[in-house]
C-alpha cells in the first residue's frame, strides 16, 4: 500500500513538473510575440510621426504662398481702382466732348464707356470685398438676402448672359416684392430685353418703374430707354411724349439733354 502510494506521488510530481514547463514555455513565445509586436507599433508610430512634421511644414508654406498671392491681388485691385477712379474724375471732360458733337453714335458709344468703367469699379470693389472675407475666415458664410441675389443677377447682366439676367431678375421680383431694390430690377431687367432688341418687352418693364415707382431714381432713365425703344421700333410720336415728359418733369437731369438731341432729330 505504501509502495502504490509513493508510486502515485511521484506520478503527480511528474505530471505537475510537465504542466509548469509547458506553461512556462508559453509565456515566453507570449512576451516574445508583445515583445515583437511593440517594436513594430514603434517604427509604425516613428513613421506617422515623421508624416505629420512633414505634412505641418506643407501647410506652413502653403499657407505662407496663400498669403502672398493674395497680398499680391489686393495690391493689383488697388492699382486697378486707382486708374480706374482717375478716368471716372475726367468724366467731366469726357461729358463737355459729348456736347461739342451732334453724332448719335459718338454720343451713345461715349456713354457705353462710362457704363463701362462704373462695371468694372463696381465688381473690383466686390473682388476686394469677397478677398477679406476669405482672409479672415476660409470658411465665410454667405448672407442669401436680397443684395445676394440682386448683385448675382446685376454680375449675370454685365457678364453679357441676358437671358440668364432676365431669369434673375425675375426671380428676385418675385421674391423680394418689398426689397428697395425692385425699381432697379424692373431697370436692369427693360435692360436685358433692349440689349437683344426685344423692344416691346423693355417699353413693358421701364414702365413697371414708371407707373409704380414714380419716386424712383431710375425713372428718368427708364423714360429715355422707353423713348428709345419707341423709335426703334418706328413709333415717332410715342417716343417724342416721352421726351417731352422728361423735359418737363425732369428738366435738370443727364437724362434731359439726350432728349432735347432726340427731339430735334424728330421734328
Amino acid at each position: 500500500m505504501r509502495i502504490k502510494f509513493l508510486v502515485l506521488l511521484g506520478m503527480a510530481i511528474f505530471l505537475s513538473s510537465c504542466v509548469t514547463d509547458e506553461q512556462f514555455q508559453r509565456t515566453q513565445n507570449n512576451l516574445y510575440y508583445l515583445g515583437n509586436s511593440t517594436s513594430k507599433l514603434q517604427t509604425r508610430t516613428s513613421k506617422l510621426e515623421k508624416k505629420v512634421s512633414n505634412l505641418e511644414e506643407k501647410v506652413d508654406k502653403l499657407e505662407t504662398k496663400v498669403l502672398a498671392e493674395q497680398k499680391l491681388k489686393f495690391n493689383q485691385l488697388f492699382t486697378e481702382i486707382a486708374t480706374i477712379k482717375n478716368q471716372l474724375n475726367d468724366q467731366a471732360s469726357i461729358e463737355k466732348k459729348l456736347n461739342s458733337t451732334s453724332s448719335q453714335s459718338s454720343s451713345e458709344v461715349t456713354q457705353e464707356a462710362i457704363k463701362d468703367i462704373y462695371t468694372k469699379l463696381y465688381n473690383l470693389e466686390n473682388k476686394i470685398a469677397l478677398l477679406k472675407n476669405i482672409k479672415n475666415n476660409n470658411n465665410p458664410v454667405v448672407v442669401k438676402d436680397d443684395k445676394y441675389f440682386y448683385k448675382k443677377a446685376y454680375a449675370l447682366f454685365t457678364s453679357g448672359k441676358y437671358q440668364e439676367a432676365e431669369k434673375a431678375f425675375t426671380e428676385f421680383i418675385n421674391k423680394f416684392e418689398k426689397s428697395p431694390l425692385i425699381p432697379n430690377a424692373y431697370y436692369w431687367l427693360g435692360e436685358t430685353f433692349f440689349k437683344r432688341k426685344m423692344y416691346e418687352k423693355a417699353i413693358i418693364n421701364y414702365d413697371e418703374i414708371i407707373v409704380k415707382y414714380p419716386k424712383s431714381s431710375k425713372v428718368p432713365a427708364s423714360l429715355l430707354k422707353q423713348g428709345i425703344s419707341f423709335l426703334k421700333i418706328g413709333e415717332k410720336d410715342g417716343a417724342k411724349l416721352i421726351f417731352k415728359k422728361i423735359l418737363k418733369d425732369y428738366p435738370k437731369s443727364s437724362q434731359a439733354k439726350y432728349a432735347r438731341s432726340y427731339l430735334k432729330r424728330l421734328r
